[in-house]
């Protein structure tokens, strides 16, 4: 991917919120690795080599566990289950419009006792606390409720 395009002198920026981010991540490791140099310009070289060591030989002991692991016998192999495709795939637009419901009746069962639940949440101070919530959370829901209702009504006229 060409970010930056030099056109005789003068640099074009092909791509202006990348540039930014780029740039952005290049100073924080400019200033990353300043501070890590002043940290470690008062080590001798001798400490320096023996951290290294360490350094490799704790992260070469992790590899060769990770490693080890995976050769191990005594796990399970992973398994991923099925996946099922939707009833709506593959199939044109006006079978759908006219063979399935969106809206079942369980669904719609499940809204109402959802309606009511929130309106029994009405009656006390926590609860009206706890609708606050939901409501600051999911501003549009109190107005989707009645609207998918509307929905399962126009659905079953059709019928």
């Amino acid at each position: 991917m060409l970010i930056r395009k030099k056109i005789k002198d003068k640099v074009t920026v092909a791509y202006p919120m990348v540039d930014k981010i780029v740039l952005y991540m290049d100073s924080q490791l400019h200033w990353l690795s300043d501070y890590l140099q002043q940290q470690t310009n008062g080590l001798s070289i001798k400490t320096k080599r023996i951290s290294f060591f360490f350094f490799c030989l704790f992260f070469t002991m992790l590899s060769l566990i990770v490693l080890l692991n995976g050769f191990s016998r005594n796990r399970r192999p992973v398994v991923i289950p099925s996946i099922t495709a939707p009833v709506y795939v593959g199939k044109p637009s006006n079978d759908l419009r006219r063979n399935a419901n969106i809206i079942s009746k369980t669904e719609l069962e499940h809204l109402q006792a959802f309606q009511q639940y929130l309106d029994s949440l009405k009656t006390t101070n926590t609860g009206r606390l706890l609708l606050d919530s939901i409501v600051n959370a999911r501003p549009h829901l109190m107005d989707s409720i009645p609207l998918l209702e509307r929905i399962y009504q126009i659905q079953s006229l059709k019928k």
